[in-house]
């Protein structure tokens, strides 16, 4: 065989063999987008709880930015007592799982897995928090009194409600609100109760915002009641009373007190 066509099918191979490696190359690139657009498609896999030496939830959700999905573990070891996580779990499992088939990416909206602890949880938290501070000598005895029936009162109402919250991530506006209204308009409380309650509300916030268990305070906006509504009860003591009262004690404050007399009524200054 001649020279020249020996190097034409060799030059013929070579083009031939480069077709098909770039052919095959261009499949697999295809492939690869294929299987990013399908994760894209399939957005998530169903949450399940993992048992172990560290006891969690684990789900994948396609992270848009990394272009690929991602493992995302909620760690529930908190929980002392393996039944109590058992449940906990399943509870939060069809929770996460309902938020994901409305849509929810834990990437997109990156919520901290505190955000799932119970509320009754986080509110026994606080009270042991409030027991410390007393013990500390942080807090006045009334003051303790007052912040450990506060959050008592709202986990009982809660648990009274047709759909009380379960997570503390629902601890927001509304069920603040709602509280709210039930303190003054439901127990018929004064409004200045209803505004010792807020006061508590917006020391709660602050705390689960501090510890990562909220972003916002869900007590923003919410505004007392004012103190043109808090109206003291005061009883006028009839003129005939107020006689025999001087009568009887005159001679004995005498020298403390300023008697006058003013159109028939009569004044009693207190002279210190």
């Amino acid at each position: 065989m001649p020279a020249e066509v020996r190097q034409r099918d060799k030059i013929g191979y070579l083009t031939l063999h480069f077709l098909l490696v770039a052919k095959n190359v261009k499949k697999m690139l295809s492939k690869k987008k294929d299987q990013t657009a399908l994760k894209e498609i399939i957005g998530y896999t169903y949450p399940k709880l993992y048992v172990g030496k560290r006891w969690y939830i684990g789900f994948y959700a396609f992270d848009p930015v990394a272009g690929k999905m991602r493992r995302k573990k909620i760690k529930i070891n908190f929980i002392e007592k393996a039944a109590g996580r058992r449940r906990y779990a399943g509870e939060l499992c069809k929770r996460i799982s309902r938020k994901l088939d409305q849509g929810w990416n834990p990437w997109i909206e990156s919520e901290n897995s505190r955000a799932y602890h119970t509320f009754t949880e986080v509110c026994e938290k606080y009270r042991r928090f409030i027991e410390k501070m007393f013990a500390d000598g942080n807090y006045r005895e009334e003051t303790y009194v007052g912040y450990a029936s506060y959050p008592r009162n709202m986990v009982k109402w809660n648990g009274s409600r047709k759909v009380p919250i379960t997570y503390i991530y629902q601890f927001d506006k509304l069920f603040v609100s709602e509280f709210l209204d039930y303190v003054y308009i439901d127990r018929e409380n004064t409004a200045q109760t209803r505004d010792n309650y807020l006061t508590f509300l917006r020391v709660f916030s602050s705390y689960l915002v501090q510890n990562s268990y909220l972003k916002e305070c869900p007590t923003e906006g919410i505004s007392v009641l004012g103190k043109r509504l808090h109206r003291k009860q005061r009883t006028i003591i009839p003129d005939g009373d107020m006689i025999r009262l001087y009568d009887y004690w005159g001679e004995e404050i005498g020298r403390c007190c300023l008697w006058v007399f003013d159109h028939d009524r009569l004044i009693i200054y207190l002279i210190l």
